[in-house]
Parts: structure tokens; sequence; C-alpha cells
């Protein structure tokens, strides 16, 4: 089963807005010559929607993968995938505040060995998980689940258990993954904004398929 992503839905109206502005200027800019700053901002404007719609461009058109065996994640540095049988738990982690529950805008997946994404993920894509995830270390922080140091990034060698040593951004992203299980009790984190599906949708359909997973 295929998950669309709802990025590309923008990426047609932001280009034609942009075009409307940036011609809307060449057509006044004859008539009103005294409002040329003016006509110019505008103008700048049209030039950063239509840059923005053609940046849209390199989002993925599919955000998730489900099949019998795994769970594909496709982002647009790259994708990573695990196994159902070595996802625990799929959830939506939330935290405390002024002793209401807040929910956090990420489903939220724990696993039975973080090792198994070693082979699963790109450098690229866990260098910019590690950045991108940076709002729930230090919402992490604030509620005083992990200590300001663990918000750092941290790209000290990450030992396996079989012993090999792990460098560069896996090390760093495994790193962090540990601190982001101490903290939510889950190791992976997707945006909801990835989906058109509600949150608690998803989570229903990724357990259905987690239940009927064969090995």
């Amino acid at each position: 089963m295929l998950i669309a992503s709802p990025a590309r839905r923008h990426q047609k109206p932001l280009i034609i807005a942009g075009v409307i502005l940036f011609a809307g200027v060449i057509m006044l800019q004859p008539t009103f010559p005294q409002l040329k700053p003016q006509l110019l901002l505008v103008a700048l404007i049209g030039v950063v929607l239509i840059a923005a719609g053609f940046a849209i461009k390199l989002e993925p058109a599919i955000s998730m993968s489900l099949s019998q065996t795994k769970l594909r994640y496709f982002h647009r540095y790259g994708q990573w995938s695990v196994p159902w049988q070595n996802i625990q738990r799929v959830f939506q982690p939330s935290f405390t505040y002024q002793l209401e529950q807040k929910e956090i805008p990420y489903i939220a997946i724990r696993l039975d060995d973080i090792e198994v994404i070693i082979e699963r993920i790109s450098p690229r894509l866990a260098s910019r998980l590690i950045h991108e995830q940076r709002d729930i270390m230090v919402l992490a922080c604030q509620q005083g689940d992990i200590a300001p140091e663990q918000v750092q990034i941290n790209f000290a060698p990450y030992k396996t258990r079989s012993g090999y040593q792990l460098n560069g951004p896996i090390a760093g992203f495994l790193h962090q993954v540990t601190v982001l299980n101490k903290a939510y009790g889950a190791h992976l984190f997707i945006p909801t904004s990835c989906f058109t599906q509600s949150s608690s949708e998803l989570i229903e359909l990724l357990n259905q398929y987690k239940r009927s997973s064969v090995l």
C-alpha cells in the first residue's frame, strides 16, 4: 500500500500565483513608474513563490509504503525501512503542559533493536533527520526528560553490540535515537505533516499491518 504525500498539492497554486504576480509587475511598471520600489517587491515575492513551487517538486510523491513484511518511509533526502517484526509499538507521543496532555505532531515508532536501522538508512538522510528533529529534542529538555548536554549533536563513535564502531552521521543519528527513546519511548519519528490522514487513522493502519505481518 502506498501513502501519498500532501506536499505536491501546493506546487501548482504557488507557481501560478508567482507567475501572475511577476507578469502583473511587468505590465504595470511602464504605467506606474513612480511605484517602482513597490513593484520590485511584488516581483520578488512572485519569484519566491515560483521557486518554492519548483522546490516542492523535489519532495517525494509517496510518504510511505506498507507491505506484509516492512514499513518504508520516503524523505526528500532518502528513505529508511524497518521490518514489522522489529517494530514494538506505533503511537503519537505527548507531553504534559499545565496538567494537560499535549500531542506532539509526530508518529512515533519504538523498535525492538535499533541496530536494524544501520543498513537501512543513508548517511545523507541520517544527517538531515538529526537536524530536523531538534525541536523534539529541545522539548524533551524543557520538560526535564533529558539533560541539556544530551540535546547537543553527538558525533562520537557508536559501538554496536558486535563491537563494530560506526562514525559520522549514522553514529550521530543512533546516539540521538537513543536519547529520543529515553525521552518519549520511541526511536523513529515521522512528522504528521507528511500525511493526508489524521494521526489516529494512520496509527491504526500501521498497527493493522503490524498485526498481520509475516516473516
